[in-house]
């Protein structure tokens, strides 16, 4: 059998290739996840409606209201396509 270089080199960079991307996935995906507790483990998340949350937020609206935090809010959805109707129509 005789040792072809150019074909040890290309065997050679798909295995560099392959643990470049390997570690490439793993740093992506260990940058994804997350252990860190937001709420500094006090209060549990709080659950609110979408539709609701935003209706208050349009009837709260004022040149000085604070911004609210949302960070450790769970939003449901109840899919009402009408939900909105009394703030977009006159």
């Amino acid at each position: 059998m005789q040792y072809d270089s150019k074909s040890a080199t290309f065997a050679r960079g798909r295995t560099v290739m392959r643990c470049l991307t390997l570690g490439l996935l793993s740093l992506c995906g260990a940058a994804c996840s997350s252990d860190d507790d937001s709420n500094g483990g006090g209060d549990p998340p709080q659950e609110a409606t979408f539709n609701t949350f935003v209706l208050q937020q349009f009837s709260d609206t004022a040149d000085d209201t604070e911004p609210v935090s949302i960070n450790d809010t769970t939003f449901t959805f109840n899919e009402d396509p009408n939900a909105f109707d009394s703030l977009l129509m006159d």
